[in-house]
């Protein structure tokens, strides 16, 4: 399964986790997590999906407009979603 570093970052900013952290700090988190897991890195950088000219909701703090994205087994994802709560 493809996931993107993008919709990990937007699950934990909604969840008001690690407010202030930034992306970058995150991403890398986000990945050491993935392959600790089984996954790997598919592609480093790749846009966000949202609009990423908005100000208000972009930023190294908020939602980040390009991130990484992985191939990851389905199976993990829990264990994924529990690692990044944390």
């Amino acid at each position: 399964m493809l996931i993107g570093a993008d919709e990990l970052i937007l699950h934990i900013r909604k969840n008001k986790k690690r407010d202030n952290e930034s992306n970058d700090v995150i991403g890398k988190e986000i990945r050491k997590i993935v392959e600790s897991l089984g996954g790997h890195l598919t592609k480093k950088r790749r846009p966000a999906k949202w609009d990423t000219s908005n100000t208000k909701k972009v930023g190294k703090d908020k939602l980040p407009k390009t991130a990484a994205q992985y191939e990851i087994d389905f199976d993990k994802l829990p264990d994924l979603f529990k690692a990044l709560s944390l």
